[in-house]
Formats: C-alpha cells, structure tokens, sequence
C-alpha cells in the first residue's frame, strides 16, 4: 500500500480519508495492523536533540538588528552619550528576555508594569500623584534590576525544571 505522506490529510473528509487508507469507521483488524507495522513502523514523531541553555541564550543574540543596535550602542557610548548606551543594551536584553522565555503574555505584562513604576517615578504629574520625588537614572537602574531578579529566577527555575523532569 502506497501513501502519500506529502497529501493534504486534513483538508478531505473523515469517509474519504478512510476509503483512500483502505480502513473502516471500526479501525484495522488485528493482521492488517499488523502488516502495516511492518511496512510503515510505529507511528511515532522524531524526537529532536535538547538544546542547551547556553546556546538558546547566544541564539537570541544572532540577529542583524541586534547587530545594528550592539553597534549603535557602541557608538553612542563612545560619543559619550551614556544614557543613550544604556537604553539600547536595555532595548537587546529586552528582546533576548522575551525571546528566551516562552511565556510572552507574561513577559509582556512584566514590562508593562516596569514602564508603569517608571512613569510614577519620572513623570512629573504621576509623582504629584503618588507623592514621589524623582530618583536619578542610576537608582532607578538599580531598582528595576533588582525588582526583575525575582522574574528571572523565576522563569529560568521553570525552563530548568521543565528540562530536568522531560530527560
């Protein structure tokens, strides 16, 4: 029996994919099973190699634009614009965060709320608001760092797990 692995399966209907497998609605009997295991094997997905942590990490930074960015940092940094320097390397390890971790809505939703802490503290009406006074970008820096730790230890305990439990 010939079948076409490449024959769009899904886009025909249940009785004509059947008759096409030469089968029934109650499934192959014992022998033709059988026959068939021998012709075609176990019905079963190649399993891919595990890829490291490392080289998903270096993955994320294997990208033109990030290279674009990387020399624009560098740029600006020796021009003397270090808040400019700054904010790029912020820009890459944004998107190598949100590139590495598998949850985006979470992601997403952790630097929505990273903006909002610095709206409250920079915009001067939201620190009338909530009686802040402005902190320089240094501490605010620090903040946000150690604010992020419990994020990312948290996501990379996760992904270890997940790896750990599935070898």
């Amino acid at each position: 029996m010939d079948i076409n692995q490449n024959f769009p399966w899904h886009s025909i209907e249940a009785d004509d994919a059947i008759n096409r497998l030469k089968s029934d609605k109650n499934g192959l009997d014992h022998d033709e099973r059988q026959k068939r295991l021998q012709e075609f094997g176990e019905n079963k997905l190649e399993e891919k190699g595990k890829t490291s942590i490392l080289s998903l990490i270096i993955k994320q930074f294997k990208d033109f634009l990030v290279y674009v960015l990387l020399a624009a940092a560098l740029i600006s940094y020796f021009a003397g614009h270090s808040i400019d320097f700054w904010v790029i390397i912020g820009v890459i390890l944004v998107n190598a965060t949100i590139g590495f971790f598998k949850n985006k809505w979470l992601i997403l939703a952790f630097f929505v709320s990273i903006v909002l802490q610095l709206a409250a503290i920079k915009l001067p009406f939201m620190q009338e608001i909530f009686k802040f006074r402005d902190l320089p970008w240094t501490d605010v820096l620090v903040i946000t760092l150690l604010s992020s730790l419990v994020f990312v230890f948290g996501e990379l305990y996760k992904f270890i797990r997940s790896r750990v439990v599935k070898d």
